[in-house]
């Protein structure tokens, strides 16, 4: 059963920090808005229809057994997946985020993450999600 009480706890705790939430009343997804972009002073983000932002959302499937089971991991769409909207660095690409059906959506691939039930929450899910954004960048080149 979908634990709503420890969700509840793991959104307010979002909001306190600043950032915006949204749900469907049954909890299976999360969406963050408010997610700082990395290397703004250096170059520019854009979204997919060319405007730049300094900040993104990401959209979180909530796993049914959650905390016990991490949000968004697998080689390829996984059901599970952590979304981000499609948004590029100096007109490029970051690695390991791929095209969606899901408009304007992308999924961002992480193949494995270090998760501890008992510790982890979305918003240490969040802290990974924004360091990841940063080494990927690194590793496609674009910064």
């Amino acid at each position: 059963m979908r634990n709503r009480r420890l969700l509840r706890r793991n959104l307010d705790e979002l909001l306190a920090r600043g950032y915006q939430v949204e749900t469907p009343w049954n909890m299976s997804w999360v969406c963050v808005h408010g997610i700082a972009l990395p290397g703004t002073t250096t170059g520019k983000w854009t979204n997919h229809q060319g405007h730049v932002i300094a900040e993104s959302s990401v959209l979180i499937d909530i796993p049914y057994d959650f905390p016990l089971s991490p949000p968004g991991i697998g080689h390829a769409h996984p059901t599970r997946a952590i979304h981000l909207p499609r948004i590029y660095y100096n007109g490029g690409k970051m690695k390991d985020l791929y095209d969606c059906v899901h408009e304007p959506w992308a999924w961002l691939c992480f193949q494995s993450m270090r998760w501890d039930p008992e510790q982890d929450n979305l918003l240490s899910l969040l802290a990974l999600v924004e360091a990841s954004i940063s080494v990927r960048l690194r590793e496609a080149g674009l910064c």
